[in-house]
């Protein structure tokens, strides 16, 4: 048995200073215990991480990233487990291309679960995808891929159609301006309502957007996240330091940020994701 001795390690909410002696799963937590020690003082010791999204590219793009490559560097952040999105070339929208894609990702480090993607055109093979994915997607504002759903009559069979499965249904909500993220959400979240799906807001970044959020927390079943990217930066770094930091919703400003840690620490905003999706050096260089 290997123990971890003189870090920190998270139990129950808190740390504690305590050894844990471990081979193929944790074996025991406590001091003074037996084995090949190694010393982590300085350290926190963490479970695996779960990172909820990702686009680890692949397949057409795979110069940008494979699941191998993408899985390995989850790894070295301490994520093992990765939630990963359909907007990929070719899309994950079909039951045949959920399986390709789910035989590309066995080549990763990480457990994975995959998102099914949502479009105007694959509404019928709901009930099939939902017995193929971990949840869906659904793309109200621009993304890649294609997959931004607009005709406001098939979102309403969407959201439909995803609550007879039971699936979570992540919804990119916003629509490329922080200044109607607030709108933006609240529409979600009343079709959300009104058909009784359980939703998931991915990449919140404004005061408004949270604001909604606590409001229809008390309500409905509906979880949200936040991205290290909108904690760090605003939008007077985007103008500081150019296309580097173009990322899709775009930053918001300094009160926004803000708000951001409060609600993370507070537990009103549930996740911190990612939102990995590599682009080569030559394309964050463009505008």
């Amino acid at each position: 048995m290997k123990v971890l001795s003189g870090g920190k390690v998270y139990i129950d909410y808190q740390f504690r200073e305590v050894e844990l002696g471990f081979a193929e799963e944790v074996l025991e937590i406590g001091e003074g215990l037996e084995g090949d020690r190694l010393d982590c003082s300085g350290l926190v010791i963490l479970p695996g991480m779960i990172d909820v999204h990702v686009h680890f590219r692949d397949f057409n793009q795979a110069y940008k990233e494979t699941w191998e490559s993408g899985g390995r560097a989850a790894v070295k952040g301490g994520v093992t487990t990765v939630l990963e999105m359909p907007n990929t070339d070719p899309p994950t929208i079909t039951p045949q291309s959920v399986e390709e894609k789910r035989r590309r990702a066995g080549e990763a480090l990480v457990d994975f679960g995959l998102y099914g993607g949502l479009t105007e055109g694959n509404i019928e093979l709901i009930p099939e995808l939902a017995r193929e994915v971990t949840a869906f997607k659904l793309y109200l504002g621009e993304t890649t891929g294609g997959l931004t759903v607009r005709d406001p009559r098939a979102i309403k069979a969407i959201f439909k159609a995803v609550a007879a499965t039971g699936k979570v249904l992540t919804v990119h909500a916003q629509r490329g301006d922080p200044e109607r993220e607030a709108q933006d959400l609240a529409e979600a979240i009343d079709l959300a309502a009104k058909y009784d799906v359980r939703l998931h807001l991915a990449h919140v970044t404004t005061k408004g957007g949270v604001l909604v959020i606590e409001e229809a927390k008390k309500d409905v079943d509906l979880t949200c996240e936040t991205c290290p990217h909108y904690l760090f930066f605003t939008r007077e770094d985007l103008a500081e330091r150019g296309s580097w930091l173009l990322v899709n919703p775009p930053l918001a400003d300094e009160e926004d940020r803000g708000l951001l840690w409060e609600t993370l620490q507070e537990g009103l905003i549930d996740i911190l994701a990612s939102d990995d999706a590599p682009h080569t050096l030559k394309e964050k260089d463009s505008d």
